[in-house]
């Protein structure tokens, strides 16, 4: 029976462990000694497609779009709108912080992310980002 909970307890921190994975990953594109190959930001970004395509957990899933925003950010060109609008959310470093809730980001976090992964095809994403601030 004790061996069925450890087994349990452990498939339910699968989720925060992910979280401080990708946390790890958007550090070490921050290191300005690391140089990343094209190769290393499609295999990213990849990564991010899949990890925002996965259900995730209410509690969860603003942790993941935070830090999925932030890494999509580190791999593309500048853009000085989107830079902005990141500005408004909270550091990524959040994302690792217990409890909080980010409802209040859903809005926000989803327009973002629409606007990075359909550049110009985010419908009213774009200026509805744009009258928010």
């Amino acid at each position: 029976a004790q061996k069925k909970a450890d087994e349990s307890q452990a498939l339910l921190r699968i989720p925060e462990e992910a979280v401080a994975s990708i946390f790890q990953v958007l550090t070490g594109l921050t290191n300005k000694d690391l140089a990343v190959s094209s190769e290393a930001k499609v295999s990213l970004r990849r990564l991010v497609y899949s990890l925002l395509s996965l259900p995730h957990r209410e509690d969860l899933a603003w942790r993941f779009h935070l830090l999925a925003s932030a890494i999509l950010l580190m791999l593309q060109p500048p853009d000085p709108q989107l830079k902005r609008l990141m500005e408004r959310l909270p550091a990524p470093e959040a994302a690792l912080a217990p409890g909080g809730d980010g409802k209040d980001l859903g809005p926000l976090l989803t327009d973002l992310l629409r606007e990075q992964l359909f550049p110009g095809h985010g419908g009213s994403a774009g200026r509805s980002l744009e009258k928010k601030r």
